[in-house]
């Protein structure tokens, strides 16, 4: 960091790394149902570098504008369950990542919120796609993706023993070059799978006199894909999830009664098309936990 005064500051750093991924695959053959053996034994090391950039300014004592740029690598490698090379390996992924801002922190009201938007442009994209010819999942390159949106964060605890707490976020992110690796088929201009549109949570704790606490949240996440066609059938138009907890806590030790998705919400998190299926989310739950701090 440097600061240049009056309330501005400029960041700078960069990462430097070495990545080596080896792939050592062997699928025995079946002659009964025509299945050849398949060996597949690949080796790929790269050298990858990643700059970012940034600046500050403090417009007050509680305000704060942001800016940010930087170059993240997501390295290359390859897929365990894919009986071809050209579907087995993968490139890294190129993300050129954008974000402007406001944060505001004031010590007397104990409030932190941040508000932000972001913008994307990213290269080789690293989506699991379904492989038609089996039920497993591959890591493919979808050449051009662009993400954009906005995020709040805010955490105010209005009285010394309540805490309260909320996040909300928008997200566009769309194939701006993509062709399917196994259909052939143009996706350009249809949304990114296994990324929400929205996302929300809210939740607050209340610590009472000697040691007792309340707590309670609830998180929602809106419209869902889970193909890079975007079937209705294998998305998710929404779900929210309300979770309780009290307990007794002190010092090295503490006990929770909870409760999770108290109102039984059914949603999926996953879906896979080749099969028609899909994996629930997490069910109502209600257990006891009990935390111990032996050091």
């Amino acid at each position: 960091n440097y600061e240049l005064g009056k309330g501005m500051s400029l960041e700078a750093g960069a990462r430097a790394e070495l990545v080596e991924a080896s792939l050592d695959r062997v699928k025995a053959p079946n002659p009964a149902f025509g299945i050849p053996a398949v060996v597949l034994r690949e080796n790929r090391h790269e050298g990858y570098f990643s700059p970012t950039a940034g600046a500050s300014y403090q417009v007050n004592e509680n305000l704060t504008a942001f800016v940010r740029s930087g170059l993240g690598i997501k390295p290359h490698g390859y897929s365990a369950f894919s009986d071809e090379l050209a579907t087995a390996a993968f490139d890294e992924e190129r993300n050129w990542s954008n974000e402007i801002g406001l944060q505001f922190r004031n010590e007397e009201s104990r409030m932190n919120a941040v508000v932000r938007a972001f913008w994307n442009e990213i290269e080789d994209y690293q989506l699991n796609a379904q492989n038609p010819r089996s039920t497993d999942f591959v890591v493919v390159n979808a050449d051009e993706v662009r993400s954009r949106g906005v995020e709040a964060e805010l955490q105010w605890r209005p009285i010394e023993p309540l805490l309260l707490h909320g996040t909300a976020g928008y997200t566009d992110v769309q194939f701006e070059d993509y062709t399917d690796a196994f259909t052939g088929a143009d996706r350009a201009g249809n949304a990114v799978p296994f990324i929400p549109e929205f996302t929300a949570s809210a939740g607050f704790r209340y610590d009472l006199a000697g040691g007792f606490f309340v707590g309670s949240s609830v998180r929602a996440t809106l419209d869902t894909y889970y193909d890079a066609a975007n079937t209705e059938a294998f998305s998710e138009a929404g779900s929210w999830v309300w979770d309780a907890q009290v307990g007794y806590e002190q010092e090295n030790w503490s006990v929770t009664v909870f409760g999770r998705n108290l109102l039984d919400e059914g949603y999926y998190t996953f879906m896979n098309p080749q099969i028609a299926a899909g994996t629930p989310g997490d069910p109502q739950l209600f257990g006891i936990r009990v935390d111990l701090d032996i050091w």
